[in-house]
């Protein structure tokens, strides 16, 4: 490097010898020029990277918090469904009395909601004592979550892997198909007696609302991810594609953005 410097120090000397003074000057002033155009360019292509980074990151994370935002509305407006069935005062008789009248109302409810895959109605036993489609009528969700924590509180659980009811239900065998988001709630007589737990799942199928309001710019890719970590909706060819530590910062800040540096994604 420094033999490169040498010749370029002595072809300078030998312009000098060969230019006046103006000519000098000039000859200068444009290599000044020259760097401190090159250095400007320079300052600026980083400094207009991090602008074009700091204003992605605001614009990708005020869009995922738009679109979490429509699907926490839709989702406690299905809680709101089911809650509403669990308090409906003119059904109080019916939950201990009528299977079959159980049945009906819980059709109505699925056919005007068609997000909901499943819906039920435990015993305080876990037996089910009447669901749409008379799927799992007879056998016992004693061990379910969604039965035992609804039983006690209202409950929103996280989306569960459920095999079996994929299997009677005859649902397509995906990651997507087989995930449930459980919404249980305890059912009660007019004396406040346990009656049982009403239960509903809804495929994370019912994401893909997400296609009718996630940015169309061909270069925006929407996931959801569940708190585990794996990918809920979306495509990617790693079903969890961010590691434990980003997640966890994720559910941290529950808001939020960063850039992904690994291979392929720079």
């Amino acid at each position: 490097m420094s033999g490169v410097f040498h010749r370029l120090r002595l072809r300078l000397h030998y312009l000098q010898d060969r230019l006046t003074v103006g000519q000098q000057m000039a000859f200068a002033m444009a290599m000044i020029g020259l760097v401190t155009l090159t250095a400007v360019a320079l300052t600026s292509a980083g400094v207009s990277r991090r602008g074009l980074i700091a204003h992605l990151k605001t614009e990708m994370a005020a869009k995922a918090a738009s679109l979490a935002e429509r699907l926490d509305l839709d989702l406690s407006e299905r809680y709101r469904d089911i809650l509403q069935l669990a308090e409906m005062r003119p059904l109080s008789r019916i939950w201990q009395d009528s299977s079959d009248e159980v049945r009906d109302v819980i059709e109505q409810l699925k056919v005007s909601r068609p997000r909901y895959v499943w819906i039920g109605f435990a015993g305080p036993d876990g037996l089910v004592l009447a669901a749409t489609g008379r799927v799992l009528e007879g056998t016992s969700v004693l061990p379910r979550d969604w039965f035992r924590n609804g039983l006690n509180v209202p409950t929103l659980g996280n989306a569960e892997e459920a095999e079996l009811l994929v299997h009677l239900l005859a649902l397509p065998n995906s990651d997507e198909a087989t995930r449930f988001v459980d919404i249980s709630l305890p059912v009660y007589s007019p004396e406040n007696r346990i009656l049982g737990t009403i239960g509903a799942h809804l495929s994370v199928k019912w994401a893909e609302l997400l296609n009718d309001i996630a940015p169309k710019e061909g270069a925006t890719q929407v996931w959801l991810i569940g708190r585990d970590g794996r990918l809920l909706f979306g495509k990617s060819p790693n079903p969890q594609p961010f590691s434990d530590e980003v997640i966890a910062s994720m559910m941290d800040q529950r808001s939020g953005a960063f850039v992904d540096t690994s291979e392929g994604h720079r």
